[in-house]
């Protein structure tokens, strides 16, 4: 098994309480994270460990889904999640720094290894996942400076519809 380790990171010009609300909210994913079409929770209320979430997605025209379980959520600072249905299983992790009162640095590590005939293109693997990860962030971090107004509104009264027509 080869074990893969990508870590990418980006500053967001906005608190780490709007980043870190924001990004870890799972019906968010489908507004930075283009691949992510839908999301399903197995419960209601807050996020917590044991979380179950689907991140739905289209692939030649079939529907995937990818099983994650939230291990690990401290909010505004860490959320660790882990998927055992993909080979190999692999982790994500969100961290959020304050690099001032209106800076945020997010990291995105994603580890796992890997095995069989992805363990051959081990090498292309990492590239992309790392390529994934740099886009989203800069989605998140467009979504994010561009609309700070509305944002700090939508976080203090979580409406959602809001979030919708801004992202």
């Amino acid at each position: 098994m080869k074990p893969v380790d990508v870590v990418s990171e980006i500053l967001i010009e906005r608190p780490r309480k709007i980043v870190a609300e924001w990004s870890a909210d799972p019906e968010n994913a489908n507004l930075w994270q283009r691949h992510v079409r839908s999301v399903d929770r197995d419960r209601e209320g807050p996020l917590k460990a044991g979380t179950r979430v689907s991140f739905n997605s289209r692939f030649l025209g079939r529907r995937i889904s990818n099983i994650y379980e939230i291990l690990e959520y401290a909010p505004g600072e860490k959320l660790v999640m882990r998927t055992n249905q993909l080979r190999p299983t692999m982790e994500t992790t969100y961290s959020w720094d304050i690099v001032n009162l209106k800076m945020t640095l997010m990291t995105v590590r994603t580890r796992g290894k890997l095995a069989g005939f992805a363990e051959i293109t081990a090498i292309f693997k990492t590239r992309l996942m790392k390529m994934n990860q740099v886009n989203q962030l800069r989605r998140l971090k467009q979504i994010l400076e561009a609309i700070s107004e509305e944002i700090e509104f939508a976080t203090q009264k979580n409406d959602r519809n809001l979030w919708q027509r801004l992202g």
